[in-house]
Protein backbone atom coordinates (compact mmCIF):
# COMPACT_ATOMS: atom_id res chain seq x y z
CA UNK A 1 0.00 0.00 0.00
CA UNK A 2 3.31 2.38 1.23
CA UNK A 3 4.61 1.87 -2.61
CA UNK A 4 1.39 2.27 -4.67
CA UNK A 5 1.30 5.37 -2.50
CA UNK A 6 4.76 7.01 -3.12
CA UNK A 7 4.50 5.47 -6.90
CA UNK A 8 0.90 7.81 -7.36
CA UNK A 9 2.52 10.44 -5.29
CA UNK A 10 5.28 10.57 -7.84
CA UNK A 11 2.57 10.12 -10.48
CA UNK A 12 1.09 13.41 -10.01
CA UNK A 13 4.78 15.07 -9.54
CA UNK A 14 5.72 14.04 -12.87
CA UNK A 15 2.31 15.52 -14.20
CA UNK A 16 2.74 18.71 -12.42
CA UNK A 17 6.45 19.12 -13.66
CA UNK A 18 5.34 18.40 -17.31
CA UNK A 19 2.02 20.46 -17.01
CA UNK A 20 4.85 23.79 -15.93
CA UNK A 21 7.55 22.62 -18.35
CA UNK A 22 4.68 21.45 -21.67
CA UNK A 23 2.89 23.70 -24.00
CA UNK A 24 0.22 23.15 -24.96
CA UNK A 25 -0.42 23.96 -29.07
CA UNK A 26 -2.98 23.50 -31.37
CA UNK A 27 -2.41 24.19 -35.02
CA UNK A 28 -4.59 23.26 -38.00
CA UNK A 29 -3.12 20.89 -41.00
CA UNK A 30 -3.94 20.38 -44.64
CA UNK A 31 -3.08 18.48 -47.54
CA UNK A 32 -2.38 20.74 -50.67
CA UNK A 33 -3.74 19.12 -53.79
CA UNK A 34 -2.52 19.68 -56.62
CA UNK A 35 -5.06 21.64 -58.85
CA UNK A 36 -7.59 24.19 -58.36
CA UNK A 37 -10.78 22.32 -58.50
CA UNK A 38 -9.08 19.60 -55.97
CA UNK A 39 -8.38 21.78 -53.50
CA UNK A 40 -11.37 23.76 -53.80
CA UNK A 41 -13.31 20.48 -53.28
CA UNK A 42 -11.24 19.78 -50.49
CA UNK A 43 -12.97 22.66 -48.65
CA UNK A 44 -16.46 22.36 -46.79
CA UNK A 45 -19.46 23.70 -48.53
CA UNK A 46 -19.60 26.98 -46.69
CA UNK A 47 -16.24 27.89 -47.56
CA UNK A 48 -16.61 26.86 -51.50
CA UNK A 49 -19.55 29.03 -51.72
CA UNK A 50 -17.39 31.97 -50.23
CA UNK A 51 -14.98 32.00 -52.72
CA UNK A 52 -17.46 31.14 -55.33
CA UNK A 53 -18.98 34.35 -54.14
CA UNK A 54 -15.94 36.60 -53.77
CA UNK A 55 -15.56 36.10 -57.37
CA UNK A 56 -18.59 36.69 -58.27
CA UNK A 57 -18.47 40.45 -56.10
CA UNK A 58 -15.86 41.28 -58.86
CA UNK A 59 -12.75 40.36 -56.41
CA UNK A 60 -9.45 40.09 -57.93
CA UNK A 61 -6.62 38.15 -55.93
CA UNK A 62 -3.09 38.56 -57.55
CA UNK A 63 0.54 37.33 -56.43
CA UNK A 64 2.63 40.52 -56.35
CA UNK A 65 6.04 41.73 -55.58
CA UNK A 66 5.01 44.85 -55.28
CA UNK A 67 7.06 47.11 -52.50
CA UNK A 68 4.14 49.02 -51.32
CA UNK A 69 2.26 45.65 -50.19
CA UNK A 70 3.85 46.15 -46.44
CA UNK A 71 1.59 49.10 -46.37
CA UNK A 72 -1.31 47.77 -47.52
CA UNK A 73 -0.48 44.59 -45.16
CA UNK A 74 0.27 46.22 -42.29
CA UNK A 75 -2.26 49.39 -42.08
CA UNK A 76 -5.20 46.60 -42.38
CA UNK A 77 -3.23 44.49 -39.67
CA UNK A 78 -3.37 47.39 -37.07
CA UNK A 79 -7.02 47.85 -38.12
CA UNK A 80 -7.45 44.63 -37.03
CA UNK A 81 -5.52 44.53 -33.72
CA UNK A 82 -7.21 47.86 -32.83
CA UNK A 83 -11.08 45.74 -32.76
CA UNK A 84 -9.54 44.40 -29.76
CA UNK A 85 -8.03 47.55 -28.36
CA UNK A 86 -4.25 46.00 -29.17
CA UNK A 87 -1.39 46.65 -31.55
CA UNK A 88 0.71 44.08 -33.64
CA UNK A 89 2.75 41.77 -31.75
CA UNK A 90 5.48 42.23 -34.91
CA UNK A 91 6.85 45.70 -36.31
CA UNK A 92 6.59 46.89 -39.75
CA UNK A 93 10.48 46.78 -40.25
CA UNK A 94 10.42 42.88 -38.85
CA UNK A 95 7.95 42.18 -42.23
CA UNK A 96 9.51 43.97 -44.67
CA UNK A 97 13.34 42.35 -43.63
CA UNK A 98 11.37 38.91 -43.66
CA UNK A 99 9.78 39.85 -47.38
CA UNK A 100 13.74 40.87 -48.45
CA UNK A 101 15.48 37.52 -47.39
CA UNK A 102 12.89 35.67 -48.63
CA UNK A 103 11.15 37.36 -52.04
CA UNK A 104 14.63 36.69 -53.63
CA UNK A 105 13.91 32.50 -53.33
CA UNK A 106 10.27 32.44 -53.92
CA UNK A 107 10.14 30.75 -50.33
CA UNK A 108 7.27 33.85 -49.60
CA UNK A 109 3.82 34.64 -50.84
CA UNK A 110 2.48 37.74 -51.12
CA UNK A 111 -1.43 37.68 -51.61
CA UNK A 112 -3.11 40.56 -51.96
CA UNK A 113 -7.29 41.39 -53.11
CA UNK A 114 -8.85 44.29 -55.10
CA UNK A 115 -11.84 45.57 -55.65
CA UNK A 116 -11.22 47.87 -59.13
CA UNK A 117 -7.65 49.80 -57.81
CA UNK A 118 -8.49 49.23 -53.75
CA UNK A 119 -6.67 47.09 -51.74
CA UNK A 120 -9.41 44.99 -49.83
CA UNK A 121 -7.17 42.18 -48.00
CA UNK A 122 -3.74 41.08 -47.73
CA UNK A 123 -1.97 37.71 -46.71
CA UNK A 124 1.77 36.25 -46.09
CA UNK A 125 2.68 32.50 -46.66
CA UNK A 126 6.18 31.13 -46.14
CA UNK A 127 7.11 27.68 -47.72
CA UNK A 128 9.87 25.94 -46.21
CA UNK A 129 10.49 23.02 -48.83
CA UNK A 130 7.47 20.69 -49.17
CA UNK A 131 5.39 22.78 -46.36
CA UNK A 132 3.33 26.17 -46.75
CA UNK A 133 2.96 28.15 -43.27
CA UNK A 134 0.73 30.84 -42.63
CA UNK A 135 2.52 34.18 -41.83
CA UNK A 136 -0.58 36.25 -41.06
CA UNK A 137 -3.50 38.04 -43.12
CA UNK A 138 -5.28 41.24 -42.82
CA UNK A 139 -8.08 42.97 -44.27
CA UNK A 140 -10.43 46.19 -44.44
CA UNK A 141 -13.62 45.31 -42.21
CA UNK A 142 -15.51 47.43 -44.55
CA UNK A 143 -15.19 44.49 -47.25
CA UNK A 144 -15.57 41.54 -45.36
CA UNK A 145 -18.96 40.81 -46.53
CA UNK A 146 -17.70 40.29 -50.04
CA UNK A 147 -15.31 37.20 -48.90
CA UNK A 148 -11.72 38.69 -49.34
CA UNK A 149 -10.21 36.44 -46.89
CA UNK A 150 -11.62 33.27 -48.43
CA UNK A 151 -10.63 34.05 -52.04
CA UNK A 152 -6.82 35.10 -50.65
CA UNK A 153 -6.36 31.53 -49.21
CA UNK A 154 -7.71 29.62 -51.71
CA UNK A 155 -5.27 31.38 -54.34
CA UNK A 156 -2.21 31.22 -52.00
CA UNK A 157 -2.74 27.70 -51.78
CA UNK A 158 -2.97 27.14 -55.45
CA UNK A 159 0.09 29.46 -56.28
CA UNK A 160 1.58 26.68 -52.95
CA UNK A 161 0.58 23.73 -55.10
CA UNK A 162 2.28 25.37 -58.48
CA UNK A 163 5.41 25.38 -56.38
CA UNK A 164 5.49 21.68 -55.25
CA UNK A 165 3.90 22.52 -51.70
CA UNK A 166 2.21 19.23 -50.50
CA UNK A 167 1.17 20.35 -46.56
CA UNK A 168 -0.49 23.43 -45.23
CA UNK A 169 0.66 24.64 -41.46
CA UNK A 170 -2.29 27.35 -40.87
CA UNK A 171 -0.42 28.27 -37.71
CA UNK A 172 -2.42 28.25 -34.17
CA UNK A 173 -6.04 28.04 -33.51
CA UNK A 174 -8.88 28.86 -34.78
CA UNK A 175 -11.95 26.72 -35.61
CA UNK A 176 -12.99 28.42 -38.47
CA UNK A 177 -9.26 27.15 -40.34
CA UNK A 178 -11.54 23.46 -40.65
CA UNK A 179 -13.79 24.71 -43.27
CA UNK A 180 -10.38 25.14 -45.71
CA UNK A 181 -9.64 21.04 -45.71
CA UNK A 182 -7.77 21.11 -42.33
CA UNK A 183 -7.61 19.02 -39.53
CA UNK A 184 -6.80 20.16 -35.81
CA UNK A 185 -3.90 18.65 -34.41
CA UNK A 186 -2.17 18.88 -30.58
CA UNK A 187 1.52 19.34 -30.29
CA UNK A 188 3.18 18.88 -27.15
CA UNK A 189 6.81 21.39 -26.64
CA UNK A 190 8.87 20.14 -23.99
CA UNK A 191 10.62 23.24 -22.57
CA UNK A 192 13.37 23.13 -19.98
CA UNK A 193 13.66 26.18 -18.62
CA UNK A 194 16.66 27.08 -16.38
CA UNK A 195 16.76 29.51 -13.75
CA UNK A 196 13.19 30.13 -14.43
CA UNK A 197 13.44 31.65 -17.15
CA UNK A 198 10.92 30.07 -19.43
CA UNK A 199 8.17 31.86 -16.61
CA UNK A 200 10.26 35.13 -16.49
CA UNK A 201 9.55 35.65 -20.12
CA UNK A 202 5.86 34.46 -19.79
CA UNK A 203 5.40 37.27 -17.33
CA UNK A 204 7.37 39.74 -19.55
CA UNK A 205 5.07 39.26 -22.02
CA UNK A 206 2.00 39.60 -20.29
CA UNK A 207 3.38 43.04 -19.37
CA UNK A 208 4.24 43.85 -22.02
CA UNK A 209 0.76 42.68 -23.90
CA UNK A 210 -1.17 44.73 -21.00
CA UNK A 211 1.17 48.06 -21.66
CA UNK A 212 0.40 47.81 -25.29
CA UNK A 213 -3.58 47.66 -24.79
CA UNK A 214 -3.32 50.45 -22.15
CA UNK A 215 -1.56 52.56 -24.44
CA UNK A 216 -4.15 52.04 -27.35
CA UNK A 217 -6.99 53.04 -24.81
CA UNK A 218 -4.74 56.14 -24.23
CA UNK A 219 -4.42 57.22 -27.26
CA UNK A 220 -7.83 56.44 -29.02
CA UNK A 221 -9.29 58.50 -26.00
CA UNK A 222 -6.70 61.62 -26.57
CA UNK A 223 -8.11 61.09 -30.75
CA UNK A 224 -11.95 61.10 -29.59
CA UNK A 225 -11.24 63.81 -27.33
Amino acid sequence: MGKQRSKNLSLRKVQHIFQKLSQLRKKYYSEVKSTPEEILSSYSKSARKCVRRAIRNGLVVETTIEKNFIDYYYSQLEEVFLKSNMKPTYSKDRVKLLIEKLLPSNKIILTWVKLQDKVVATRIDIIDGLWMNSFGSSSDKNYLSLNPNELARFHAMCIAAERGVKYYDMTGGGTYKSKFGSEKVTNYRIIYSKFGLYEARNIAKKLIKLKNKIKTKIDSFSTNK
